[in-house]
């Protein structure tokens, strides 16, 4: 058993923190610095996730590099963007194509994965949201419960996801808003175990006392 085991959201990148470019359902991932334009919702579900104890860990493919249609420079540039603008943990990236068939591109959970190794993340607790059904794949892949953002993109839904949502904030504040429930339900429970153990404490000091009189009875 592996002690002191973090919680995570695993995020991807484009469509979900940045704007995306739509063309006939398909979305395309910037290649200009100038382009690359941060979601105003990402600032406010960053907030509220770090706010809850999550560590932030971006997961993204990058095949435009490997394509050699965007510099790794202009990559790192935009992600550096991020890591100023948002309470972001770390950014895990693959530059390779879907031909080079690595193990760290997703669907498959190799990112995932070595972010887990590194920050000691319980994958079972943590979270992986996405726009895409690779997203989807790789979060299950890896055992984290995952969210589909749902831009109603034109392509095949290959796995789904655990839950579906329409932007980022809202997944965010529906964790929200379920944590406050769970914490009430967490109070709740621990009030009835404190009535429960006292309710057993006065038994047996009933039942104490009772011997005691008995004793005194037989005396």
């Amino acid at each position: 058993m592996i002690l002191n085991q973090k919680k995570a959201v695993f995020l991807d990148r484009d469509g979900v923190l940045n704007h995306s470019e739509v063309v006939e359902g398909k979305p395309y991932a910037p290649r200009k610095l100038d382009d690359f334009i941060i979601e105003n919702e990402a600032y406010e579900s960053t907030k509220l996730l770090s706010q809850a104890g999550f560590l932030l860990i971006v997961v993204t493919n990058q095949p435009d590099v490997g394509n050699g249609l965007v510099t790794h420079e202009i990559v790192q540039a935009m992600n550096q963007k991020l890591m100023e603008e948002l309470p972001l943990d770390d950014i895990k990236v693959c530059f390779h194509s879907q031909s080079e068939k690595c193990s760290c591109r997703k669907p498959k959970p190799g990112m995932i994965k070595t972010a887990a190794l590194e920050f000691n993340i319980d994958l079972e607790k943590s979270y992986m949201i996405g726009d895409r059904w690779s997203d989807i794949s790789a979060g299950r892949a890896a055992g984290c419960f995952t969210i589909l953002i749902d831009r109603g993109y034109r392509e095949k839904i290959e796995e789904q996801s655990n839950i579906s949502v329409s932007c980022m904030f809202r997944s965010c504040t529906e964790y929200s808003r379920k944590k406050q429930i769970k914490h009430f339900k967490c109070q709740l429970i621990e009030m009835l175990a404190k009535l429960t153990c006292i309710n057993i404490l006065f038994s047996l000091k009933k039942n104490k006392l009772l011997k005691i009189i008995a004793q005194f009875s037989t005396n």
